[in-house]
């Protein structure tokens, strides 16, 4: 009876050895997939995937170097109109942050794809990009979360899950020399 018990649980244990190899190579393919599709992209969406790459690793810089309530501050004032006509643009550099942050060298949060889409953005002229910071409740856990807005529509996150969020604040990136 000891011998039968031991074949059962050795034939367990291979299911299970063998269920986990084909969840992984699943994920495998679907990771394979993902990185094929970038070789499909146009040489301009290189160059803003190899310039989101550069700004997520600045403003991961300046999170791990900046004392904490040194990074961002309440902005005070008008926010400069966006430009409607330069809505695809902005929408370029946010798909490219998005890439950078999933295929890139870093697995950056959500605070540090803000910083990288607003300075891509004011780089590239387009005035009106907000950082906002909301907050949520679950299950007894408060939760934050940042993202971008360029003139009423949130690019670089999905509508609905931001809308879950209960915004703070308009904030700005500090800069070198801000008060």
């Amino acid at each position: 009876m000891g011998a039968v018990s031991g074949v059962r649980a050795s034939r367990s244990s291979l299911h299970d050895t063998l269920w986990v190899m084909r969840r992984r190579l699943r994920r495998l393919g679907a990771r394979a997939r993902s990185y094929l599709k970038l070789l499909t992209i146009s040489p301009a969406e290189w160059r803003h995937l190899v310039r989101a790459q550069l700004s997520l690793l600045h403003a991961r810089y300046l999170l791990s170097t900046r004392e904490t309530g040194a990074l961002v501050s309440p902005h005070e004032g008008e926010t400069a109109p966006s430009d409607s006509s330069r809505l695809p643009h902005a929408r370029a550099l946010a798909l490219a942050v998005r890439r950078a942050s999933a295929f890139g060298l870093i697995r950056p949060t959500c605070l540090v794809k803000s910083m990288a889409l607003v300075s891509l953005l004011e780089r590239d002229g387009l005035a009106g990009g907000r950082m906002r910071i909301g907050v949520r409740d679950r299950s007894g856990t408060v939760e934050a979360h940042a993202w971008v807005e360029y003139g009423e529509e949130v690019i670089g996150d999905f509508e609905d899950h931001v809308a879950s969020f209960t915004e703070l604040t308009d904030v700005r990136l500090v800069r070198k020399g801000d008060g």
